[in-house]
């Protein structure tokens, strides 16, 4: 491995000395905070000149080439940092003193990289480096450790060996924490002093006693000082140690910042356009609802309207003077009717069949609101809806609640209701007439031909019925197989009669399956004005039972006492 050298005078009782060394590692190096040659071999040498009076100047040098060069020359007397190996020191001339450190050999590689084999990965050394281990793969050299350390981080070499104290050295730097250490098997390697030769006997004796007397809490304290780094805060050191949180928080911040832009200038577009746009939004919003929006005044008499635009455009303002006397009987009708809505002061929805502008009649929703001066009214607002197609869905919908669903006539619960207000209705001397029918035999239809059969039959009673009686003649089916008829107006007795027999006659045309016929039963009563549901149903029923009693296949009448 690379050595760490540090020059400096060393001034013995017969010669001075300079030592040199490497910077920017954890042996040695140049001070930021103070400007002054700082590290673990240089530390340990004020130890030795505190207990031996020794006084030494260190001057860097740039490499362990330079240091080793200048030692052949004669121009140094001492070298700091150097391995303790022999070959080595012979080699370059030195005397070596007691080891004052050792360490185990690390191999250092990135995060994420392999280190189940290093065959074919490229080993970064210095030139000087005495490492003897396995250098299976490309050896790529590099002046200083350092180098070694920065070109494994930027990925110029796969990795390197160093010992502990470089790597932790280098490994407490933000720049370098994506790197990872694994412990080595080899010889630990072990740091000393180098005198260079002909060395003084003196000098070495005096350096060896001083290694031995140090103490491992006073060599553990300077490895500890210079190992242990405590690294300025400073916003490049924190991201760098942690790049995805910092550039998700960057983009955080700068979403923020720009949400915060965005959103100021929209309110400022808004607030700059929302004067000129009042007016505008209110006609624009008539006009998209396709509804009419008015203005009454109880002091004037008069009517503003919006009238939808055809073409999607801004609605037209109409005005109307109820002061004017009406053009004729018909517009004054049509103006009653909706001024008393107008002017009833009832808040809220209203709804009205009326004749309009366009001359036909329609359906309104009109939503008003009075507005007050003190207590006497001052305006009406409201709006206007035509509903003509809500209403037919409307009714539509009530008409198919009432209706049986097999057959599509009154089922049981419209019979009655529309049956009790026919009678309601009736005036002295009217007449009606009430029928239930009953199909004969049903049950047997059902047991022989099936109840889809059965429902057929139904059907083709409910069709004869609708087709046998006027529009206004109200067609049910209470239940079962029995329906009911009611006409509100008949001539006489005779009239009934001549209907009865004509449906039964009718009845027996219908088909059925497998050559069978259907057959009716046919109980009716007249109604006269005051008559109630119940009795007149009681009636019918009475004379149903008689014409079932009778052989079925006929109908009966009812004889019901006329009232004084």
């Amino acid at each position: 491995m690379t050595a760490r050298p540090i020059r400096r005078n060393a001034q013995t009782p017969d010669r001075n000395g300079k030592i040199f060394y490497t910077s920017t590692t954890s042996l040695s190096h140049i001070s930021k905070r103070t400007g002054e040659l700082d590290g673990i071999s240089v530390d340990l040498l004020r130890l030795i000149s505190d207990k031996t009076g020794l006084a030494f100047e260190l001057v860097p040098v740039d490499s362990p080439e330079e240091l080793y060069s200048l030692a052949e020359q004669g121009g140094i007397d001492l070298a700091a940092g150097i391995p303790y190996d022999y070959d080595l020191a012979r080699e370059r001339h030195l005397s070596m003193t007691r080891p004052y450190i050792s360490s185990q050999y690390l191999l250092m590689m990135k995060e994420g990289s392999s280190e189940e084999t290093i065959k074919g990965k490229r080993l970064a050394l210095t030139t000087a480096s005495p490492y003897r281990g396995e250098t299976v793969g490309q050896v790529v050299r590099y002046t200083k450790v350092a180098d070694c350390i920065r070109a494994v981080e930027s990925g110029e070499a796969d990795y390197t060996y160093v010992d502990a104290y470089m790597a932790q050295y280098f490994i407490n730097q933000p720049q370098f924490r994506d790197l990872k250490l694994i412990p080595q098997t080899y010889e630990p390697r072990r740091l000393c002093y180098g005198v260079v030769k002909p060395a003084p006997q003196e000098l070495l004796s005096i350096l060896n006693k001083a290694i031995m007397t140090l103490s491992s809490a006073e060599i553990q304290g300077v490895i500890n000082q210079n190992t242990i780094q405590k690294q300025p805060f400073s916003f490049r050191a924190v991201l760098m140690a942690n790049p995805v949180e910092s550039v998700a928080a960057i983009v955080v911040v700068s979403l923020a910042v720009i949400a915060v832009l965005l959103l100021s200038l929209r309110r400022r577009v808004r607030a700059s356009r929302e004067a000129a746009l009042e007016l505008k939004k209110h006609f624009r919003v008539y006009a998209l609802v396709n509804e009419y929006f008015f203005e009454y005044s109880y002091r004037n008499n008069t009517m503003f309207v919006s009238d939808p635009s055809k073409d999607g455009g801004e609605p037209d303002l109409l005005r109307y003077d109820y002061s004017v006397r009406p053009e004729s009987a018909r517009e004054a009708q049509r103006r009653k009717a909706f001024l008393e809505v107008v002017r009833s002061r009832e808040d809220g929805v209203h709804e009205l069949y009326i004749e309009c502008i366009d001359g036909m009649s329609h359906w309104l929703r009109i939503a008003l609101e009075t507005v007050y001066d003190g207590d006497e009214p001052a305006y009406a607002l409201g709006r206007i809806n035509v509903i003509d197609e809500e209403r037919q869905e409307k009714d539509q919908l009530m008409e198919r609640a009432q209706l049986d669903s097999l057959t599509h006539v009154f089922n049981s619960e419209a019979c009655q209701t529309h049956v009790r207000a026919s009678l309601s209705r009736m005036r002295e001397g009217e007449r009606g007439a009430l029928l239930l029918i009953d199909i004969d035999y049903f049950k047997q239809i059902n047991d022989t031909y099936g109840h889809m059969q059965g429902d057929e039959a139904l059907g083709q009673i409910a069709a004869l019925l609708r087709s046998s009686f006027r529009a206004d003649d109200i067609v049910g089916r209470p239940g079962g197989d029995e329906f009911l008829v009611y006409l509100p107006r008949i001539k006489n007795r005779e009239f009934l009669y001549n209907k009865c027999a004509a449906l039964c006659s009718r009845a027996r045309s219908l088909p059925l399956a497998e050559g069978g016929r259907i057959t009716i039963s046919v109980g009716a009563a007249l109604s006269r004005a005051g008559d109630n549901y119940a009795a007149l149903y009681q009636a019918a029923d009475e004379a149903l039972y008689d014409a079932k009693k009778a052989g079925r296949d006929q109908f009966a009448v009812a004889e019901r006492e006329e009232r004084a």
